[in-house]
């Protein structure tokens, strides 16, 4: 090893320190606003609805026409 070596100097050191903790935060606080926005639905499905048919109505009969005589 080098006797001669030197650590770097405290303010580097608690700046870097502060420096990741904050960036992991931030990378946090972004991969999860990122999942929730992935979670909802952008494209919103709709369902056509169930039409229920009653047994008890009555059919629609068409109105009968009256044929005019045959003409001579």
């Amino acid at each position: 090893m080098n006797s001669q070596f030197d650590p770097p100097p405290l303010q580097w050191v608690l700046l870097s320190t502060v420096g990741g903790v904050v960036t992991a935060i931030a990378l946090i606080y972004g991969l999860e606003t990122l999942s929730r926005s992935l979670k909802t639905p952008t494209i919103k499905t709709f369902q056509t609805p169930v039409i229920q048919q009653k047994s008890d109505t009555k059919k629609i009969q068409k109105p009968s026409i009256p044929k005019a005589p045959p003409t001579k």
